[in-house]
């Protein structure tokens, strides 16, 4: 997405401890995520891994940045729902069978939508190579 704000990619490098270039990368998933958000069914519901959840509260804080992404790249306001403590104890109460049952129709939407390789980047690569940077 051709969408930038230089500041956003700066506060991501920041926090993460990266260089800006990483930054920029990952600021291109939240966006490419945001958009597949966009165009979700209102009934399924996909949770960003960790670190994406971290850049997409990075992104939030830029709020005019954020509003402008949303109604003019996307055409809808996106609001960010984090799970709420029950919500996170139900689910920690989950078989690892449960869990992905519960996850599969959102998995395969995103693949559908943005192909293998991207969905391996946010499920697989990025948690492994950034998950021990967010808190």
């Amino acid at each position: 997405m051709a969408y930038k704000d230089k500041n956003v990619v700066e506060r991501i490098a920041d926090n993460l401890g990266i260089p800006d270039r990483e930054a920029e990368a990952l600021f291109t998933e939240i966006k490419r995520f945001l958009w597949v958000q966009s165009v979700r069914p209102p009934a399924l519901l996909i949770a960003p891994p960790e670190f994406l959840d971290e850049i997409w509260h990075t992104f939030l804080q830029f709020s005019r940045s954020y509003r402008h992404f949303c109604e003019k790249i996307l055409g809808q306001r996106l609001d960010h729902d984090p799970a709420t403590r029950r919500e996170k104890r139900a689910t920690r109460r989950l078989t690892s069978r449960q869990r992905a049952a519960r996850s599969m129709p959102a998995l395969k939407f995103v693949q559908r939508k943005v192909g293998d390789r991207v969905l391996r980047l946010w499920y697989y690569t990025h948690p492994e190579k950034y998950g021990h940077l967010v808190p």
